[in-house]
């Protein structure tokens, strides 16, 4: 088995091999680690922005009611064991370096080798097999339909956050274009939620949806009232849901937070056991690196990772 250091030498060889979306490659090196994701129940998320708040926040609730969640996200911030968590704790160096070890192993057989995000998923799949997660947040990386996290045959759910310009140059110069990516998350019969606001965008997925005779939810956000910014986060109400408090901040969370809890009530519907005190202490634990993070008072120093029109646009409104 190699060690930590050796693991991070692969990935970054890995990550040579650039960026090739498609599914051929993480198909075949999933079949020779004999399917690692079809043990463990998915929740799958895609969207131009949002994601990862969305993902943090979900899996912060489903740990707060006593599942076992695993949650994959990229990019990280600081360490790539970020990308794999369990009940919001990164996955240590020894264990890292084993799945990789792993997965390496299956992926060195391979003629045509699979790409850095590729290794990444697949070990994100076998470590929550491993730790026995009875759920876990899987959180695209780009786009969806060709996306290496689009393996999930049979998701406790899909939600789609939004849609907007971002990576044209594989996802298409259109909105519906754009929406046609997010929408190949959708699985046979399994509900998905958007949580967007535009039209163009919500008729693809709701078509796509319609095809696939899957469950299609909009977010309700006229549910969305008594937005208060605090000096610790920011306070809510969203439907029968009151007074709920988020430690994140940034003018876009209290939407993320609604879709949050619209697919809380889905999840209930499909009698997943998540009390109340489960969903109000879960968002209120997420934290997320980067979005609109104060990283210094004196001076204020405040960071947020826009990369995109839609996502500079909130960041300033937030300023």
């Amino acid at each position: 088995m190699i060690n930590y250091d050796k693991a991070i030498e692969y990935i970054n060889i890995a990550a040579q091999r650039g960026s090739h979306p498609g599914l051929e490659r993480i198909l075949q090196l999933l079949k020779l680690m004999g399917n690692p994701q079809e043990e463990v129940r998915c929740i799958h998320v895609a969207g131009t922005n949002g994601k990862g708040s969305v993902s943090v926040m979900l899996a912060s609730v489903l740990s707060a009611a006593g599942y076992t969640t695993g949650m994959f996200t990229s990019p990280y911030i600081y360490r790539i064991n970020e990308s794999f968590r369990i009940n919001g704790v990164n996955i240590s160096d020894d264990e890292f370096a084993e799945v990789i070890s792993f997965v390496s192993s299956f992926a060195e057989q391979m003629r045509d080798k699979p790409t850095e995000f590729e290794v990444m998923t697949a070990a994100a799949f076998e470590y929550f097999k491993r730790k026995h997660c009875d759920a876990a947040v899987i959180e695209c990386g780009m786009g969806g339909k060709y996306d290496a996290t689009n393996v999930i045959t049979n998701p406790l759910l899909s939600i789609i956050t939004n849609v907007a310009a971002d990576h044209l140059s594989w996802l298409g110069n259109s909105v519906e274009e754009i929406a046609c990516h997010k929408a190949g998350i959708i699985k046979a019969r399994r509900p998905v939620i958007f949580g967007g606001t535009d039209f163009k965008a919500e008729k693809v997925i709701a078509e796509k949806a319609a095809d696939m005779h899957s469950p299609f939810i909009e977010v309700h956000y006229n549910l969305l009232e008594n937005v208060r910014n605090t000096s610790d986060g920011i306070v809510l109400s969203y439907g029968r849901f009151k007074n709920v408090k988020l430690s994140l901040f940034g003018a876009y969370q209290p939407r993320n937070a609604a879709l949050v809890l619209a697919s809380v009530e889905l999840l209930r519907e499909m009698l997943l056991e998540i009390s109340d005190d489960a969903v109000y202490n879960g968002i209120k634990n997420a934290l997320w690196q980067g979005r609109f993070e104060t990283i210094s008072l004196e001076p204020t120093v405040i960071y947020d990772g826009a990369h995109n029109p839609d996502g500079i646009k909130y960041a300033v409104e937030s300023i």
